[in-house]
């Protein structure tokens, strides 16, 4: 029985370039031995309600000769990013039943919660095979360098659940010995040169989704999950490695269905990685931080357009109609949702480019390799002390850093105007994402009635920014409109301005009302 990291990035793409890639220049001069080619069918077990799957757990069986390989995987941290980084632990036994003794290896019975789990799931009668995968497998062994070693596992074949297929092809490269820049260097080299993507799923992923005929969905980021006894350092490497997965997962996902919602989740998860660098400052000094956040910006303004103008059509103008229907009013604003329409087109075939092009990639393969080999502590001015500070201590500090941000740019509220009122809401913004990084830590009562309050408030502030992105928006869809059509089309947009103002008028002094009482709440991580 043996129990080991697994560190592996996949790449996917069509089946002849995979065929080419071992072939590439980029690899042939670290390819020394003849390859190892398989037939690989493994079978993945679950209950019917996946009770493994929920709990980020794998329990698979593959067939070895006359043997069976018993594999149990799981993520420690529970989220992948662009490398997935799982336990595994394997034993060769006879039968192709899952086999109990697994449950015996050190790394199990040191969980007492996870050990509980497996074993009450395994003696149930409706544990059983879910999924099945098929593939032909041909191994590489790549040496880089003289320590390291890389395993090239490409995989050709399908995923099967029943009468259900769906296909398998996809190049593996797991690190078997050496530093892990070598994986991200090969990748990277790969990206650039072929027809290939990051596959931020894997298969049990896909063979789950497939069980239950479901497409690749929009991914909403789980709340980060924060042992109280863990150190600042690794609570940084947690909260951002959430914040990759939620990018790279609706990424993909856009590319595929181009679903609006993704690209909004996308952004959501590109704001997260940026708040969480704001709350983590001391620790994240230096060039290169600088530049992996000028990267994430640029990124989410190119998704900007593109989600501004949804909320624009699919929210503001069914308001601004109900609103005007509501007056008795009979003013049309189809030349207005034409125009807008026309200009959404375009932003989603640009944002569209901007996930599809491989910089997007080789920014998600950077970013992971920053997270991955703790890059923010190469410019560390600060103590190392300030890594392994407990993150209680240290949470509690970085909010009231950022509420103290909060309360002064509300100074004199009502008299604030766009700049100020946009202040307010971004700081507010960075609270709540902080707040919700590590709530796990804090007493669940006080710490969801202060960010349901804080919600409330940044709810009011979004309708105001989608009041004055509004207005953006149509003041260039005028401005760019032919001449011809900019008297009907800004008279309608005049109108749709004056709606937005009114509301926005009124959120305000929503907010003035309902600041006090947020400002006097006590703060959940102040304790008693």
């Amino acid at each position: 029985m043996t129990a080991h990291v697994e560190f592996e990035l996949k790449l996917t793409g069509p089946e002849a370039v995979l065929k080419a890639l071992p072939k590439s220049p980029l690899l042939a001069d670290y390819i020394h031995d003849s390859p190892t080619r398989r037939f690989l069918t493994t079978t993945y077990f679950d209950t019917p309600e996946h009770v493994l799957r929920q709990a980020q757990m794998v329990w698979r069986v593959r067939r070895q000769g006359r043997m069976f390989a018993h594999t149990i995987k799981y993520r420690p941290d529970g989220h992948s990013g662009v490398i997935s980084k799982a336990i595994e632990i394997e034993r060769l036994v006879k039968s192709d039943r899952p086999d109990q003794s697994l449950l015996d290896d050190p790394e199990i019975t040191s969980r007492p919660a996870m050990a509980k789990l497996l074993g009450t799931t395994l003696s149930r009668a409706d544990f059983g095979p879910v999924f099945v995968t098929q593939c032909r497998r041909t191994i590489y062994t790549l040496k880089p360098s003289a320590e390291s070693e890389i395993e090239l596992a490409i995989d050709l074949g399908e995923i099967r659940s029943g009468e259900k297929i769906s296909p398998l092809t996809e190049a593996e490269f797991e690190l078997k010995a050496g530093g892990i820049d070598r994986i991200y260097d090969l990748a990277t080299a790969v990206l650039k040169a072929m027809d290939l993507r990051i596959e931020p799923e894997t298969k049990s992923d896909r063979g789950y989704r497939l069980s239950l005929d479901l497409p690749l969905a929009v991914y909403k980021a789980p709340p980060v999950e924060l042992p109280k006894a863990i150190a600042a350092d690794d609570a940084l490497y947690r909260v951002l490695k959430s914040s990759i997965t939620q990018i790279a997962v609706n990424g993909r996902v856009f590319e595929q269905a181009h679903a609006p919602e993704a690209v909004h989740q996308m952004r959501v998860g590109l704001r997260r990685a940026r708040a969480a660098f704001a709350l983590f400052r001391d620790m994240t000094p230096g060039v290169e931080t600088a530049l992996m956040k000028s990267r994430l910006k640029a990124i989410a303004d190119l998704l900007g357009p593109l989600r501004d103008l949804d909320v624009f059509l699919d929210e503001g103008i069914p308001r601004i109609a109900h609103a005007l229907g509501q007056n008795g009013s009979d003013i049309s604003l189809a030349p207005l949702v034409q125009a807008a329409n026309q200009a959404r087109d375009l932003a989603r075939a640009n944002a569209y480019q901007a996930v599809a092009d491989k910089e997007l990639s080789i920014l998600l393969i950077e970013f992971d390799r920053y997270l991955e080999t703790r890059r923010w502590r190469a410019t560390l001015d600060a103590p190392i002390d300030l890594l392994a500070t407990p993150i209680g201590p240290f949470a509690a500090k970085a909010l009231d850093a950022r509420l103290r941000r909060s309360l002064r740019a509300a100074k004199h509220l009502d008299k604030l105007l766009g700049e100020g009122r946009h202040r307010v809401r971004i700081e507010l913004k960075k609270l709540r994402y902080g707040g919700q990084f590590f709530e796990s830590l804090f007493a669940r009562k006080p710490t969801r009635s202060y960010l349901e309050r804080l919600s409330d408030l940044q709810d009011l502030l979004g309708g105001l920014n989608d009041a004055f992105m509004a207005e953006t928006l149509i003041t260039k869809l005028v401005a760019e409109a032919p001449a011809e059509q900019r008297a009907e089309l800004g008279f309608a947009g005049g109108i749709a301005i004056g709606v937005n103002l009114a509301q926005a008028t009124q959120d305000w002094a929503m907010v003035v009302r309902k600041w006090p009482d947020f400002a006097k709440a006590k703060p959940f991580w102040r304790g008693e």
